[in-house]
């Protein structure tokens, strides 16, 4: 066996794609990501037999480099059941698999046991562990915030290098909080919203990217929409930080890539309504991007199963 012979399976598992890879207890990844599209309008033996066959995949290359695998941590739409791995009726993607116990069928086919929670909660622990939720020493710190911004709004939270779930594990479901009297939070908050005001200005449909491509090249109207954007987000996280007080928010998901285009306008709505008007609230973006959430569920495995 190799001198670190231990190794965890973590996974990424989304609406629309399934990524799985090695990964050490210090989150170094062993070897490359696989990553495969999911139909989510697939029958539930399809999709179970993609995802079940890109473990078995990773256990092959462990054995072939002579790692043990000690078990598979990974995060999912939710809400969910994490003791069962079992989708909600309330998950909007995926909905083939609601109400069906991935747990015990993944243990049936791979062998392994498995632990898995919201997926903004696991990119959380994975920023926590080995991103952005480290601070200039490299220890994690002990209130970590993180959001995932793109298709909608995932929130998590990690207290003391753990996920935070609440009486009933659904603690930061922020998303299906309400806006106003007649909207919740992601119906404000997501890719959606964007493409919607801008529409409404423009009167043209463009994606995100092309929006966020028209701001760079100063148009006023994309600009404006970036603001709104950001405002939004603000005054959502205003309610977050109020109650938590976070020593670090963690932002990532594919909007985090403009950051620079809504920034401004949400530190200035969290001041806005901020006790005490100091701008001592650390923001970090996402370092891990993509692997947060791959390297987040190997942790959950490495505590789960030592």
């Amino acid at each position: 066996m190799n001198n670190d012979s231990r190794l965890a399976i973590g996974f990424d598992f989304g609406g629309s794609h399934l990524s799985v890879a090695l990964v050490k207890s210090d989150g170094t990844i062993v070897g490359s990501i696989n990553k495969i599209k999911i139909n989510p309008a697939d029958p539930v033996d399809l999709i179970i037999k993609q995802f079940s066959d890109l473990i078995n995949k990773s256990k092959e290359q462990a054995r072939d480099l002579k790692y043990e695998v000690i078990g598979i941590g990974g995060g999912s739409p939710g809400p969910l059941d994490f003791n069962t791995f079992t989708l909600l009726e309330t998950v909007p993607n995926l909905p083939t698999l609601r109400n069906i116990g991935l747990g015990k069928i993944l243990f049936a086919a791979c062998g392994l046991p498995i632990s898995v929670n919201n997926d903004a909660n696991v990119f959380t622990l994975g920023e926590t562990m080995y991103g952005a939720g480290l601070d200039e020493e490299g220890k994690s710190y002990s209130i970590v915030f993180g959001c995932t911004l793109g298709t909608g709004f995932g929130t998590g939270l990690v207290l003391d290098g753990k996920i935070f779930n609440g009486a009933h594990n659904l603690a930061m479901e922020h998303a299906y909080s309400p806006y106003t009297t007649n909207e919740v939070i992601e119906t404000v908050i997501g890719t959606k919203s964007i493409i919607g005001n801008y529409f409404k200005l423009k009167n043209e449909n463009l994606n995100t990217i092309e929006i966020a491509n028209r701001a760079y090249a100063k148009e006023e109207e994309a600009l404006m929409v970036w603001r709104q954007f950001g405002a939004a987000l603000g005054y959502a996280l205003a309610w977050i930080t109020n109650s938590i007080d976070p020593e670090v928010i963690v932002i990532g998901g594919g909007l985090s890539k403009v950051y620079d285009l809504f920034s401004g306008s949400m530190v200035e709505t969290i001041l806005k309504f901020r006790p005490i008007k100091k701008t001592d609230l650390k923001i970090e973006i996402s370092r891990l991007n993509e692997q947060a959430i791959i390297k987040g569920g190997a942790h959950l495995a490495f505590v789960n199963y030592k």
